[in-house]
């Protein structure tokens, strides 16, 4: 008895193709989790253990959640957006005793702002 699947010739195992456009969201996304990544590593003298640990967990999660976008996932979508927005409140929370407080909020808040609005063009993507 052959209880072995049966095999299609045109079968494709993963078929969500993700469209240019998230594919440079994505892109953008992980160059800036690197940037903040190299920060993070190469600072860390200067944090505490829970910001050691708060940071180490957004990284892993932004990591995490570019699969996520790239499959188009609905719940990726949304995390994403939650993301962006706990991120920005964690680094507002770090610096907030910095000398360059209102320049680095004020970038953080223009790249926020930026990312937030360039993934919600992406949201027609996550419709399934």
């Amino acid at each position: 008895m052959d209880v072995s699947p049966v095999i299609k010739r045109n079968y494709r195992r993963f078929k969500t193709i993700a469209p240019i456009s998230l594919h440079f969201y994505i892109y953008f996304q992980f160059v800036l989790v690197l940037a903040i990544a190299v920060f993070f590593l190469f600072n860390t003298h200067r944090f505490t253990f829970v910001h050691k640990f708060s940071g180490a967990l957004l990284i892993l999660s932004a990591i995490m959640n570019f699969g996520f976008l790239f499959e188009r996932k609905k719940w990726g979508f949304f995390l994403e957006s939650i993301r962006l927005v706990i991120s920005f409140l964690f680094i507002t929370y770090v610096i907030h005793q910095s000398p360059n407080f209102t320049l680095i909020l004020f970038i953080c808040s223009l790249l926020a702002l930026f990312s937030l609005s360039w993934l919600t063009t992406q949201a027609y993507y996550f419709r399934k």
